[in-house]
């Protein structure tokens, strides 16, 4: 891998009109029909200097609020310093195989259009940047996913509601998408790798049998009744190990769009959602933290006994918390 964008590609694809053979350009209800299908194989090389550690400059050395700076160079001499990331001599270049199947078809001459595709990507030596500890004195090192799978379905339809001789002419199209990522090995010495670390004690895992993009942390404690455990301070209780929470991967994705056209002149609009996913917001931990989010105003700030809330007795019972 040298830092260029891609390497190799190569692909294979067929395309049936049924509709030419069948005769259905004057059928009154189905006038299109097309089945098509492909596989390929395209390679991804890594960003530039990720195979070896590299030192970067310095401009600022040291900044006091903005009043006092020591900028480099500093007495004549240049300064640097070496990168937060190691360097991999044996990092992999990305290959992705491509398979897809789909079909297209039209009613009512064309005026509704539906598309549909199911693919398969497999992806092998995903690059990323893993987190390793500081006390290295580094923060990262790039490293490759051994193999990670991308599956699902794509969905289109089409309305033409107005298409006039004159030239005006009014469509709309509604897409509709679901992916389902899933790592299958990571390397032959773990099945976990840390690339991101919040530093709020949340850290974003590519772990085997989970999406990419897996949340793991110290979860809140519940009974088997639903009912929040706390602590004799009457806190919440949270699990004493890191487990894994929620993803950033969308159940669905969906879009409308929508276009008036009258001879040369055209306007539209478009609207899009993601359904699903899960983020980390530091903006909410901060203003958890520092007392200003609409949670801290619950009970006029006064203490309380969370609602539903039992104490763990440690022999496997619960009783009725008490404790504000």
């Amino acid at each position: 891998p040298s830092g260029s964008n891609s390497f190799d590609y190569h692909s294979l694809g067929a395309n049936v009109i049924v509709s030419d053979y069948l005769n259905l350009q004057d059928n009154p209800i189905i006038n299109y029909f097309k089945f098509r299908a492909g596989a390929g194989t395209t390679g991804k090389d890594a960003t530039p200097y990720l195979l070896s550690s590299v030192y970067v400059s310095n401009p600022t050395l040291v900044e006091y609020d903005d009043t006092y700076q020591v900028k480099s160079p500093l007495a004549g001499q240049p300064t640097a310093s070496r990168a937060n990331l190691i360097g991999n001599a044996n990092l992999k270049a990305e290959k992705t195989y491509n398979y897809e199947v789909g079909a297209d078809f039209g009613f009512f001459n064309n005026k509704v259009q539906l598309v549909y595709t199911y693919y398969l990507r497999k992806h092998e030596e995903q690059i990323l940047e893993a987190q390793i500890p500081s006390s290295s004195g580094y923060t990262t090192v790039a490293a490759n996913i051994g193999l990670m799978e991308n599956k699902g379905h794509e969905l289109a339809l089409t309305l033409v509601p107005i298409d006039m001789p004159s030239g005006l002419r009014w469509d709309m199209t509604v897409t509709w998408s679901r992916n389902r990522n899933l790592v299958k090995a990571v390397t032959s010495e773990t099945d976990e790798l840390t690339y991101y670390n919040s530093g709020r004690g949340i850290t974003q895992v590519a772990k085997v049998g989970y999406p990419l993009g897996t949340w793991k942390g110290q979860a809140p404690r519940f009974t088997d009744n639903g009912e929040r455990i706390v602590d004799a301070n009457g806190m919440p209780a949270y699990t004493t190990e890191a487990v894994v929470l929620e993803n950033t991967q969308a159940d669905w994705i969906g879009g409308l769009s929508t276009s008036l056209q009258y001879k040369g002149f055209r306007v539209g609009a478009l609207v899009d959602t993601r359904q699903g996913g899960t983020i980390f917001s530091l903006t909410k931990t901060a203003v958890e933290f520092n007392g200003t989010s609409v949670n801290s105003t619950i009970n006029d700030r006064k203490p309380f006994v969370i609602p539903n809330s039992v104490v763990d007795n440690g022999d496997g019972t619960f009783s009725p918390n008490t404790t504000a």
